[in-house]
């Protein structure tokens, strides 16, 4: 099946690059609760205790009021404790805020710091976030090896983001590989982006 994303004339490639990244961070997270707890009294408890997965978890869902009253401020304060404690999906939130400038000032050096703390501990997602945030100098200065490193590590993992990473290899790729190979400069970058 050919992809109308790649096929589309309105459609530029580094607009599918990005609607391809963000597939690949949404296939590596994990929406359920880290600490396996859905009780938002047992969760707050457990995060009053110092568990920074339930402090991060706590915070995320005071910050955008799930199952409890929204309250950002106080939401942002549970985030940055376990930040604080070095929980990588805290600092991979905290960079998110802040190069949304969700909730705290937009500043994409801050998310930056953030993203590359959660990266060092091995989080896909900010693996992935750091290859994109070095591809296109947000935070830092453009650097393509760098991206590429961050994106081969999001990709080694050999779970949903290994398995993303093939199936665009596999699916998307080989339909344009006569324009790779033919000098369709719109695909030569793609092609030079994957690898």
């Amino acid at each position: 099946m050919k992809s109308k994303c790649l096929s589309s004339p309105w459609m530029k490639p580094t607009r599918c690059c990005l609607i391809m990244l963000v597939c690949l961070m949404n296939a590596c997270s994990n929406d359920s609760s880290p600490t396996g707890i859905s009780d938002a009294e047992s969760l707050e408890k457990l995060a009053r205790s110092g568990d920074s997965a339930a402090q991060n978890q706590w915070g995320f869902n005071l910050f955008n009021g799930y199952g409890v009253a929204k309250n950002p401020e106080e939401g942002l304060h549970w985030i940055q404790k376990a930040a604080d404690q070095n929980f990588a999906k805290a600092q991979y939130n905290l960079a998110l805020f802040h190069q949304d400038g969700k909730g705290v000032e937009l500043d994409l050096f801050k998310a930056f710091e953030f993203m590359l703390k959660a990266g060092r501990k091995g989080l896909p997602e900010a693996e992935a976030a750091l290859g994109f945030m070095y591809e296109r100098g947000q935070g830092i200065k453009s650097d393509i090896t760098e991206a590429l490193y961050w994106y081969l590590q999001a990709a080694t993992y050999g779970g949903p983001c290994r398995k993303s990473v093939n199936h665009f290899k596999a699916n998307i790729l080989p339909q344009r590989e006569g324009q790779y190979l033919y000098g369709d400069r719109d695909s030569q970058y793609m092609l030079g982006r994957i690898y």
